[in-house]
């Protein structure tokens, strides 16, 4: 489903990376994995997949969790207080978003959380532009509106470069400027980053760091699970 979603859909994935058009990994064979799948009439809709810390894959990886965020991040000084689990990707077919079907998911995803102990969720998320400069005024914007955590301590590890010609800026010149300049006046965040701060309280942290799978610039995110929790209903629907 993420194949369909985020390769054939919107071709942020190469489809020629999955000619069975499947997206898989190998934490997806792990028992610190679990998948959830929405249905719709006996036919799949959407789907989340939630990670927790793997000993195997840390010892191996050399990282302090075993998660898959950390081939980005390197988590080893998070405070000792949070107990992480990560949500790397979840997709909604077309005709199911703003249905509410991802709500159940996620809610099925937190209670999992709450029984093994996790008191946080990480992520990545999409800045929906592949332009490095426009990735930098997406986190000025966050800075200044109080969305980012600078003292949230994680450090990145050897980022990527675009290798083509961005296809999706978000903003012209004087924007970026105006941004620089401190303005932040009628420029908007991309509609996800603004729907999961400002409907869920999402937060997030790091500086944005390019996908080479994705072909586009993310951002680290960090959830406290009670927030989740206290989300309304109608929040949440919207930001799926």
């Amino acid at each position: 489903m993420s194949c369909s979603v985020f390769a054939d859909e919107f071709a942020y994935l190469d489809p020629q990376h999955f000619p069975a058009g499947r997206e898989v990994d190998g934490f997806d064979l792990l028992p610190t994995t679990v998948n959830f799948l929405g249905l719709v009439n006996g036919e799949p809709a959407a789907t989340v997949r939630l990670l927790f810390p793997n000993a195997d894959v840390a010892a191996r990886c050399r990282t302090k969790l075993g998660l898959n965020i950390e081939r980005h991040l390197d988590l080893q000084r998070i405070r000792p207080d949070m107990a992480l689990a990560e949500i790397p990707r979840s997709s909604v077919l077309k005709p199911y978003r703003r249905t509410g079907i991802m709500r159940h998911l996620y809610f099925a995803a937190y209670e999992e959380c709450l029984r093994r102990g996790s008191t946080h969720w990480v992520a990545v998320a999409n800045t929906e532009t592949d332009c490095e400069a426009d990735a930098s005024t997406v986190l000025r914007l966050l800075a200044a509106r109080g969305l980012w955590l600078s003292d949230f301590d994680a450090k990145h590890r050897e980022p990527g470069r675009p290798t083509m010609a961005s296809r999706y800026p978000l903003y012209t010149e004087a924007q970026r400027d105006q941004v620089r300049q401190g303005n932040i006046a009628g420029i908007m965040l991309p509609r996800t980053l603004e729907l999961f701060a400002s409907k869920v309280g999402v937060r997030y942290f790091g500086s944005p760091f390019f996908d080479g799978d994705f072909r586009m610039f993310a951002i680290p995110l960090i959830m406290h699970m009670p927030d989740f929790a206290a989300a309304p209903y109608g929040s949440l629907t919207e930001a799926a």
